[in-house]
């Protein structure tokens, strides 16, 4: 029987899912998908005629367009294809035709949002199917080349992958099945026909609401001017400046942009040695508070890391982390902020 064959696929989609990336994204998308559907026996009947039909596995192809929303439900138009060959036919000694499905279907998902950069999600579907047998043998000396459309229904268990704030890779599992097509065969014979298959699929989705990244640049305010020197005295030196270095999603590695704030900090913290710099670590609101106190602690060490590649010494520099707890923009919890994924780095002279 056909349909213990996806259990055979399982593996290979596995394998071909990536290893790291960033952030889920809400707002339009729209998608595509290929891959392998198993189906089941197609039980005929109608009159003399009753037999079923041995399926053989076939390729299947997507088309999606959506909404996803922020608290995880995304509600999707989908229209498919598949098609099999017919690998056997009871009562007929040499199988021919194949079996076409097109169908249209509304879907409905939730996404189980997490500080990962994969995401499981659930669905199911309901839709209309057009189903076409051509030139199927059928005991008897009949043959079914006809089509008719029918109602379809599905549900879907599948993981996303974020590449990034736009771009979506995903696999999932698909059970799609239809109502009895109502059709006749070429001699007349009214029969009904079956459907209903086990898909595996692979594909990729493009956000048109993704988050746009904060500006990684935060000018503090000028600086007063010097005090008037006095008689004898050296020159004040300007006052030290207070800096923001941004990161992205439930990353704590430095970007170009962070680096060239962080080399301005380490000459600005020398020119006006000695100094005491501190550095305060944040998270945005997405995830745990005890998953975001360690993130804003990785990226506070990061910070202090390069500092002190640039001259600046271990014992001059402090850390602390607030985790989610302090957010430079207030957002509601689950919110992926950009601004508030930051570490502030305050120097002050002893």
């Amino acid at each position: 029987m056909a349909w213990n064959r996806p259990l055979r696929w399982a593996p290979f989609a596995a394998m071909i899912l990536p290893a790291t990336a960033m952030a889920q994204s809400s707002g339009f998308y729209l998608g595509g998908a290929a891959g392998m559907h198993f189906p089941n026996d197609s039980h005929i009947e109608g009159g003399a005629i009753k037999t079923d039909g041995d399926l053989d596995p076939g390729a299947a192809g997507l088309l999606s367009g959506g909404f996803a929303f922020q608290n995880g439900l995304r509600t999707e138009l989908e229209a498919g294809y598949r098609s099999h060959e017919v690998g056997g036919m009871g009562g007929v000694a040499v199988s021919s035709g194949d079996v076409r499905v097109a169908s249209l279907m509304g879907n409905l998902f939730y996404d189980f949002h997490n500080a990962s950069a994969f995401t499981p999600y659930i669905g199911a579907g309901l839709g209309g199917a057009w189903m076409k047998f051509d030139t199927v043998a059928l005991p008897g000396g009949n043959t079914l080349d006809t089509s008719d459309l029918t109602l379809a229904y599905q549900g879907i268990a599948g993981l996303d992958y974020t590449i990034t704030d736009r771009l979506h890779s995903f696999a999932d599992y698909r059970y799609f099945g239809t109502l009895d097509a109502g059709m006749s065969t070429r001699a007349g014979q009214a029969v009904d026909a079956s459907y209903d298959s086990h898909g595996i699929m692979l594909g990729v989705r493009w956000s048109f609401g993704a988050p746009r990244k904060a500006p990684l640049v935060v000018a503090a305010a000028p600086p007063p001017p010097p005090p008037a020197p006095e008689p004898m005295r050296p020159e004040t030196p300007p006052a030290p400046r207070d800096y923001i270095v941004f990161f992205d999603f439930d990353q704590a590695a430095l970007t170009p942009e962070a680096q060239h704030i962080l080399a301005a900090a380490a000459a600005d913290a020398k020119a006006t040695a000695p100094v005491r710099i501190e550095l305060t670590g944040h998270t945005d609101r997405s995830g745990t508070d005890h998953y975001n106190f360690a993130l804003s602690l990785r990226r506070v060490d990061t910070v202090k890391a390069d500092l002190v590649t640039r001259g600046l010494r271990v014992q001059d520099i402090g850390v602390q982390a607030r985790g989610e707890a302090e957010p430079l923009v207030i957002t509601s919890d689950g919110v992926r902020e950009p601004q508030n994924r930051r570490v502030e780095i305050i120097v002050r002279r002893p």
